[in-house]
């Protein structure tokens, strides 16, 4: 008679470095996310209809700015646009993030051979806006190269220096 392979539990088990190995992955992975709830809208319970934007100083490029959305939420050591109000952006708006916006703009520049577009304006171009302006580094850039111009940057988050 032929001997039968064993079919032991212990014969089939991964030796024991190999499970030792996959305890530590799964004790060092983070834990997860609870569910990210909002804060407390300060405003609520206005029923004021016109907007504090606009006011003595229509001009002040801060008054819209509430102090709701600089309460950056963080993931995974990362920082990211406030989830307090119902807008969705994707990526981190940190000092990392920034830093890579920026090498971005420095590479596509100089891709460009350094044109800050590629649209045909005219000379004496008067206003500019730059919406998702990021750090503002390409805004800056353009009111340098004109500097007659108006040039606003607007972000969903507030990064800007």
């Amino acid at each position: 008679m032929s001997e039968q392979p064993s079919s032991s539990p212990a014969a089939a088990a991964p030796p024991a470095t190999a499970r030792s190995d996959l305890a530590s992955a799964v004790e060092s992975a983070p834990a997860p996310q609870a569910e990210l709830v909002p804060a407390a809208d300060p405003q609520d319970g206005d029923e004021s209809e016109t907007d504090s934007a606009v006011g003595d100083d229509a001009a002040s490029s801060t008054a819209s700015i509430t102090s709701s959305i600089l309460e950056y939420r963080t993931i995974q050591g990362r920082t990211f646009h406030s989830d307090r109000h119902p807008t969705e952006y994707f990526t981190p708006n940190d000092e990392q993030q920034s830093a890579s916006i920026d090498i971005n703009h420095h590479a596509l520049t100089q891709l460009l051979s350094g044109k800050l577009f590629l649209a045909p304006i005219k000379d004496n171009v008067q206003k500019v806006l730059d919406v998702g302006t990021g750090t503002g580094i390409w805004a800056i850039d353009f009111a340098d190269e004109y500097p007659e111009a108006e040039v606003i940057g607007s972000d969903l988050s507030p990064i800007q220096p």
